[in-house]
């Protein structure tokens, strides 16, 4: 259910806007993140090399090819690498993926409830068993 909610809010942090501090951010994608990773992924340098490297890779997910909204770092952000970057801001440690490879990655868990999934242009529709719209 967790999921659903997020997905009625913005579709990347990029959209966020901070200056309503903490408290009174409107949305989860800023709330919930990690707070000392918080400055990083909305400075100008991280919007740089995220952007760069979607439009690199065409907005393609790389795990399982529909499109790609956000960019992924394989070894994980952590206060004492976070300013490093060699992980922080380098192509060898990023990697574009749709929210469901996302979720998959992060809760192991699908991004969507049984019977739904996203077509080729990411809209939430009905599929039958075996993944085919409905």
């Amino acid at each position: 259910m967790e999921i659903f909610t997020f997905r009625r809010y913005h579709k990347s942090v990029e959209k966020c806007k901070p200056d309503a501090g903490d408290e009174g951010h409107p949305c989860p994608c800023f709330r919930d993140m990690k707070e000392f990773a918080k400055s990083f992924y909305l400075s100008g340098t991280w919007r740089k090399v995220r952007d760069s490297y979607k439009k690199r890779h065409f907005g393609i997910c790389e795990r399982c090819g529909r499109p790609g909204e956000i960019v992924h770092h394989k070894k994980y952000l952590t206060p004492e690498n976070i300013g490093n970057p060699d992980i922080s801001l380098s192509d060898d440690n990023l990697e574009l993926l749709c929210r469901e490879c996302h979720a998959l990655e992060h809760m192991c868990a699908p991004a969507v409830a049984d019977g739904l999934g996203f077509n080729a242009d990411g809209e939430l529709v009905e599929v039958n068993k075996s993944g085919e719209d409905v």
